[in-house]
């Protein structure tokens, strides 16, 4: 049975079992006792026989007939909590996307958290510096305000701080939008910027294939690809300090309270920039002044 399994996924396997358990059962219970297990009438017809002793256990025919009535619905809940444990969603999801390729790694990253050289075993390269980071858009939705917008405020935020600015730092051919380091930690950064969208995905984040799905289609695992940064970056340089987070700077998440859990068991903090959808969400401003020393307090 998986770890985790969402309220929805319950709900849904409750709703095709009841329809099931509860159509086949009052068919059979009709054919065999001529009774409606579902019909009001029909209760209150054998509550009045038993009442007047009408109806009396006396047989196997009845004894079989009582003890269907006793155990129909507990069985119906038993099972129910059985077929829990299976994550329909998520297998509805692989069933309909298609599998992408998985790539060779391949990542850019800060020129002072990270030396420049390549890893003749992973493959892994480290190229970048600030003045050489790539323009290409985010996997990200950007609507109204673009997503380089939007990067530019918070870059604009952290200018005050001690720490250097990446964008759209590249791994597997994906892309993290935005990296804040020093020498020795860094913080990583998944931006999302579409709104009035509400966000939902299942509990594995952790393949290729993990998406994350709205109203309007899906997107790469913001937390399958923070983890492969983190992976990466870890491997090059164990003893640096890193932080993964979601920002939503637009929209919303369809169960907050699931997205949270499921968050915190991948190391990751859900945040929000600037964005009234998600007022009870930390906002990344906070976490930027406890992460990074201002530059005014560092002189002094």
């Amino acid at each position: 049975m998986p770890k985790h399994v969402s309220l929805s996924n319950t709900l849904l396997i409750g709703l095709i079992w009841s329809i099931f358990y509860l159509g086949v059962g009052n068919y059979l219970v009709f054919q065999w006792y001529q009774f409606h297990i579902l019909s009001l009438t029909d209760w209150s017809q054998l509550i009045s026989d038993f009442k007047h002793g009408y109806f009396q256990v006396n047989s196997w025919n009845s004894l079989g007939f009582f003890a269907i009535l006793l155990l129909f619905y507990p069985l119906w809940l038993f099972f129910w909590h059985l077929l829990r444990g299976i994550d329909l969603i998520a297998t509805l999801k692989k069933i309909h996307l298609p599998h992408t390729k998985k790539m060779t790694p391949r990542l850019t990253g800060p020129k002072k958290f990270i030396p420049q050289k390549i890893n003749m075993q992973t493959g892994i390269v480290f190229t970048l510096s600030p003045a050489q980071q790539t323009t290409n858009q985010s996997t990200s939705i950007p609507d109204g305000q673009s997503q380089l917008d939007v990067i530019n405020d918070i870059t604009q935020f952290a200018k005050d701080f001690e720490l250097e600015s990446f964008k759209n730092l590249k791994i597997n051919e994906q892309l993290l939008d935005l990296s804040l380091a020093t020498d020795e930690k860094a913080l990583l950064i998944v931006l999302l910027n579409k709104p009035d969208v509400s966000w939902f995905f299942d509990a594995e984040q952790n393949t290729p294939e993990s998406v994350w799905f709205s109203e309007n289609g899906h997107i790469p695992s913001p937390i399958y690809i923070l983890n492969q940064v983190q992976a990466a970056l870890k491997n090059e340089n164990p003893t640096g300090i890193l932080k993964k987070v979601i920002v939503l700077a637009k929209g919303s998440l369809m169960d907050l309270t699931e997205a949270e859990e499921i968050c915190a068991q991948n190391d990751i903090q859900l945040l929000q920039f600037n964005n009234p959808q998600t007022p009870e969400l930390e906002a990344l401003q906070s976490v930027i002044e406890s992460t990074f020393q201002k530059k005014d307090l560092k002189n002094e």
